[in-house]
């Protein structure tokens, strides 16, 4: 089989083209692109495309206003208010310290007084105050004045 092989690669190698009906007359080389108003649409398309993203790029994080910083204020003292509340009432007596895990927010300050516990949390000039047997609900419909900036 070797031999067939090797044969066809001679016979291959001694061809004229003249003698198939080609010859270096009319070969024709294709040009490396057949449609170039193609490749110029899809540029154009890509400049556009990067154009708008430059005008007018995505989204930025909004900054948020005092209404949503009072809120996640309130909202996580609540959190940390109960989880107090919660082991006050299994183990009997207050935390030392808060449990790291307890808290959502770094603003949110706790210290033992006489009467109890008190939670503080402080963010920018907004400073919420939330004492032992305070009514926690309050904590969730806090209103915010200007008094309290």
């Amino acid at each position: 089989m070797s031999n067939d092989l090797d044969d066809l690669i001679r016979q291959s190698a001694n061809e004229n083209l003249d003698d198939i009906g080609l010859s270096d007359d009319k070969v024709v080389v294709e040009p490396f692109c057949n449609h170039p108003w193609v490749v110029a649409f899809s540029w154009l398309l890509c400049a556009v495309v990067a154009l708008f993203l430059y005008e007018s790029p995505l989204p930025r994080e909004r900054s948020v206003g005092s209404r949503s910083v009072e809120t996640n204020l309130s909202v996580a003292m609540y959190h940390v208010a109960h989880r107090v509340e919660t082991y006050q009432r299994y183990t009997g007596h207050l935390p030392e310290f808060l449990d790291p895990a307890w808290s959502e927010s770094e603003n949110v300050g706790y210290a033992l007084t006489e009467m109890g516990y008190e939670l503080t949390g402080k963010e920018g000039g907004l400073e919420i105050i939330y004492r032992q047997g305070d009514d926690p609900e309050e904590l969730l419909h806090f209103e915010f004045s200007e008094d309290d900036q």
